[in-house]
């Protein structure tokens, strides 16, 4: 079965509890399962409807469910992402 051209397996998944901007370099994942240099992959629709994904490396815990990131590990560029995104 073919699942969108993607089939992941992933050690978990989550959304976002606030809208990211493409400059956001702390971002609310909404859960602290993640530890330091984990790899999270966003994937969805922009705005217009055109495909986009975006990698991004997980920093330090900075409070609660926010983590720090190093983004566009993809050299595509960082995106905005709305809130709830997976």
């Amino acid at each position: 079965m073919l699942l969108g051209g993607w089939f992941t397996v992933s050690k978990g998944e989550g959304i976002v509890k606030a809208a990211v901007t493409a400059a956001a370099t702390t971002i609310n994942l909404g859960s602290n399962n993640f530890a330091t240099n984990d790899i999270i992959v966003f994937r969805g629709i922009d705005t217009s409807g055109a495909p986009q994904v975006e990698y991004m490396k997980v920093g330090t815990l900075v409070s609660g469910t926010t983590y720090n990131v190093t983004r566009d590990l993809d050299g595509t560029g960082a995106n905005a992402w709305p809130e709830g995104s997976v």
